[in-house]
């Protein structure tokens, strides 16, 4: 069942339109799935109804069509570094919440990720940084994969008013955490390769997961705490 993009399914109210409307729409879906009930996704989620009623309503206001594009987050990141290249590192964001490849992202698909972020095991924090870092999406981490996203996260950054790495010592910092992760030979990390080598290693897990901090999704979402 679907229902006109303009209405709110849990207010039954028109959602105030922000800025964002003026995104060009061609990209969006013209009916939005009407989303899952709040009994749903308490189960699907670790929020309860106040808190999936708080989150959908910021949510809403952020993305009054109710789906949000990959333009949509790269419209949103450019806003927040204005004089960096947010461009990369918005599209690795998205394909991180879009696992379905359906090219939107709905407010299930905040919910739920929000939810392993925010208050997840451990575990489940871990794979979800490992599929970040999957760009592909082929189950494993390539050596360019990871480098390309840390590339990403140091490009966001004004270059006249921050001194970031120089790209060859970034280069170098990927492919010393790559090869400590791998056995002599391996060109690919696997999941559990990955998994077991981070809760063994706090400080590379650190590391990569300070290419995405609290403060790259709360543009997204509420500020709840999150951590690894």
């Amino acid at each position: 069942m679907a229902i006109p993009i303009n209405e709110d399914p849990y207010t039954r109210a028109r959602p105030k339109l922000t800025a964002f409307e003026s995104i060009a729409e061609e990209s969006r879906p013209l009916i939005v799935p009407r989303p899952a009930s709040l009994d749903w996704l308490c189960v699907q989620t670790r929020f309860n109804r106040k808190e999936l009623r708080r989150l959908y309503r910021f949510f809403k206001t952020l993305c009054p069509y109710g789906v949000l594009t990959e333009d949509d987050f790269k419209t949103i990141y450019a806003g927040i570094f204005p004089k960096g290249d947010s461009a990369d590192y918005a599209h690795f964001v998205f394909q991180a919440f879009d696992l379905n490849r359906d090219t939107f992202i709905c407010f299930e698909d905040i919910a739920e990720a929000y939810s392993i972020l925010t208050r997840g095991t451990h575990a489940e924090k871990l794979n979800w940084l490992f599929n970040f870092y999957d760009v592909s999406r082929s189950g494993r981490i390539g050596r360019m994969e990871l480098l390309s996203v840390v590339k990403s996260f140091y490009a966001l950054f004004d270059q006249n008013n921050f001194s970031p790495a120089k790209p060859q010592t970034i280069f170098d910092h990927v492919i010393e955490i790559f090869e400590s992760m791998t056995r002599p030979g391996e060109h690919h990390l696997s999941k559990a390769r990955f998994t077991s080598y981070c809760l063994r290693n706090p400080i590379i897990l650190e590391s990569l997961s300070g290419v995405f901090s609290p403060a790259m999704i709360q543009p997204l979402c509420t500020p709840l705490e999150m951590k690894f």
